[in-house]
């Protein structure tokens, strides 16, 4: 068999998986909690870090939220401390620096980074309005920008965007797929009488930016670690950490929009 046909057949169980997965609330927490054990695995590789008790943690809190729907104080407080290792990294990312990672940056990175944002993804569709935004509608956007990105940089690509992690991102496939996620973001407002058209822009706009900053970020930690991807899970593509940066990174900033379009409604 093929390398392209592996590629493919291994994308399209995860694209199935997401699709299964994401239909009921409990059905979400299992995939995401067993996306978040894999992740967190990863990770903890990435940064040479112990694994059995984040992971045991995360564990915990998923059979938590499957009993107990988190409260909005607490939902904050993961948003806050998400958005602060964000903002962290990012700072970093466009520093051109390496990121620290001493004993405290790199538990507090574990946690901001990977394991909160994880969580805030499974509450998504519960801060506004019933079906308002699916997880599956942000993963559709990131889809479109991610591929539209590679199509439009393959074709037009000539100034590189961040050429000392990302060789092959170019400015020209970022403003791409942008473009077409803005698209996608209208159509899916389109079938959606509750989602106003310009909150989807908005919503393309932070999953675009922040999920291309996510690729980079995870980009930059295999760069440190001096691997080319987070595992071996999924074949031709990679670790669940390789399929997931975008989200996961974006996450916290989409949580936050939702938090301010429900406080302003």
């Amino acid at each position: 068999m093929g390398e392209n046909t592996i590629r493919s057949l291994s994308g399209a169980v995860y694209i199935l998986l997401l699709i299964v997965g994401t239909q009921t609330p409990y059905s979400t927490l299992l995939l995401f909690g067993c996306f978040l054990i894999i992740t967190t695995y990863e990770f903890c590789n990435l940064i040479s870090i112990r694994k059995i008790a984040p992971i045991l943690l995360g564990i915990l809190g998923m059979l938590n939220l499957y009993f107990v729907p988190l409260k909005q104080s607490v939902v904050l407080f993961l948003l806050l401390f998400a958005l602060l290792v964000a903002l962290f990294l990012m700072f970093y990312l466009f520093k051109n620096k390496n990121f620290p990672l001493h004993f405290t940056a790199r538990h507090a990175i574990l946690f901001g980074y990977i394991i909160f944002p994880i969580v805030l993804i499974t509450q998504i569709p519960n801060i506004l309005s019933e079906n308002v935004i699916t997880i599956l509608d942000v993963f559709i956007i990131i889809w479109v920008n991610d591929t539209f990105a590679y199509l439009v940089g393959k074709k037009f690509g000539k100034r590189k965007l961040f050429e000392t992690i990302s060789p092959k991102k170019t400015v020209e496939g970022f403003w791409g797929g942008l473009v077409f996620a803005l698209i996608a973001g209208l159509i899916i407002s389109f079938f959606k009488s509750n989602l106003p058209w310009y909150v989807a822009l908005i919503f393309a706009i932070t999953i675009s930016f922040f999920g291309t900053c996510g690729d980079l970020i995870e980009s930059k930690f295999k760069r440190m670690a001096g691997v080319k991807d987070s595992g071996k899970i999924m074949p031709g593509h990679g670790g669940i950490l390789d399929r997931l940066d975008s989200i996961i990174f974006a996450a916290p900033f989409l949580v936050l929009l939702l938090e301010i379009i429900k406080f302003l409604h």
